[in-house]
């Protein structure tokens, strides 16, 4: 998809413009406005840099691996609790699992020291994976497709 076909961006831009920066507890309910990656964008962009607590519903976004990856580089290291709904935004495994790396790895470049797994909540499963050519040659592109539930 364009951002042309993401008809919720100057919404999500505005919502997002209005964050406070000082807040240190923010809930954010973004379920089925289609912002695609680059809403993920401007939302990530906008997440106040001393935020403790922060839950995000995304549902129904399509931000895809692309929009989880704005989202995990902009979470500030304050992140102490962190809820996130990640169903039906497009995600492989590997964009569905992004955050998960930054909380138990210290050697990630953008772990969250302050995140335990105990205050990790996530909603939703990957809706597709790729599996790619082995090195003998025998496995070939596949494409998974889950319904999230």
């Amino acid at each position: 998809m364009q951002d042309s076909q993401y008809q919720q961006l100057p919404q999500v831009k505005a919502i997002a413009a209005a964050i406070p920066k000082s807040v240190e507890e923010l809930s954010l309910g973004f379920s089925g406005m289609k912002m695609g990656p680059s809403g993920a964008a401007m939302l990530a962009a906008a997440f106040p840099p001393q935020v403790r607590k922060l839950t995000l519903d995304l549902l129904g976004n399509r931000i895809g691996d692309e929009g989880v990856e704005s989202i995990s580089k902009a979470l500030p290291k304050s992140v102490e609790h962190l809820h996130i709904v990640l169903t039906e935004n497009d995600l492989s495994k590997r964009g569905f699992f992004m955050i998960d790396r930054q909380i138990g790895d210290p050697l990630h470049q953008r772990h969250l020291p302050k995140l335990l797994p105990q205050n990790f909540a996530k909603g939703g499963e990957p809706e597709f994976s790729e599996f790619r050519e082995a090195p003998d040659g025998t496995q070939v592109t596949q494409i998974e497709w889950h319904r999230a539930m």
